[in-house]
């Protein structure tokens, strides 16, 4: 049996997902990874997972060697964010609630400030050569959850399970319809009515993600509305991978009824070799 540390069995969730896998080749990535006390990955990476762990705060990161050692890992200290640069991280009085949010969890009071490095997930991802759809992305970031997630959705990776944090998508809504509109089904919610309780999604099986760097507007056009063909007649979600300044007009050339089928991304960083396939 797989040893669970997860705050409502998270992790026992994912390895039922990945049963049928073998354990040894999976990847996994944590952001946000703090130690093993709530770790949705610790038990996965005892199971055999690979996994490159995140976190902001540089006090945390000796303790994680330790309590992860002789687990295959790669410890990374930085914070994740919209763009290159540096942070204040607020360092709560209760643990698992620093944060890069002057605002957030202020009742646990401020132990300490620190400068932490800042940078956008993608990049660390591609320095340490993560594949475009690895098998698990866990964010627990302390309100940071949702920026770092549409940021990623910007880029070329696509990663299969996502698990995150519920309260700073605004509701449990309005997660479950961005994830669905990037292609992203709801699997689970952990611990109803706790705001601070984690989801589990999962990239839909039947979606087709179509992606060219060369296209013109003229191309992209085209093919969108082509989509509204190829949705009425099969049971599928599109990604379409292109220019993102094309993303508005192409929108509205889809019937009402297919909009939440198909997710425009940016074509900015995609690998073309990979790029027209099915999941």
């Amino acid at each position: 049996m797989i040893e669970d540390t997860s705050q409502g069995g998270e992790t026992s969730y994912v390895s039922n997902i990945y049963q049928d896998n073998p354990q040894n080749g999976l990847i996994l990535v944590d952001v946000g990874a703090f130690g093993r006390q709530g770790s949705n990955t610790y038990g996965l990476l005892k199971n055999g997972w690979t996994g490159l762990l995140i976190d902001a705060n540089p006090d945390r990161i000796p303790i994680i060697n330790n309590e992860f050692k002789n687990l295959q890992y790669k410890l990374v200290n930085c914070a994740i964010g919209s763009s290159n640069g540096s942070a204040t991280l607020y360092v709560r009085g209760s643990v698992g609630s620093s944060s890069l949010i002057p605002s957030w969890e202020t009742k646990y009071g401020t132990e300490k400030t620190t400068e932490v490095q800042v940078v956008p997930l993608d990049s660390v991802l591609t320095e340490n050569n993560i594949p475009y759809n690895f098998d698990l992305l866990s964010i627990d970031a302390e309100g940071m959850d949702k920026i770092i997630f549409e940021n990623l959705m910007a880029s070329k990776y696509l990663p299969k399970t996502i698990i995150t944090e519920v309260t700073s998508y605004g509701s449990d809504e309005e997660m479950k319809s961005l994830f669905n509109s990037y292609g992203y089904a709801f699997m689970k919610r952990f611990e109803e009515g706790n705001p601070h309780g984690n989801a589990i999604f999962k990239l839909k099986n039947n979606q087709l993600t179509c992606f060219y760097n060369d296209w013109h507007l003229g191309d992209c056009l085209w093919t969108t509305i082509y989509f509204n063909l190829i949705l009425g007649h099969n049971d599928i979600d599109i990604v379409f991978y292109c220019n993102p300044a094309y993303h508005t007009e192409l929108k509205e050339l889809l019937l009402p009824e297919y909009k939440s089928r198909v997710a425009f991304k940016s074509n900015t960083e995609c690998d073309k070799s990979k790029s027209i396939n099915t999941h």
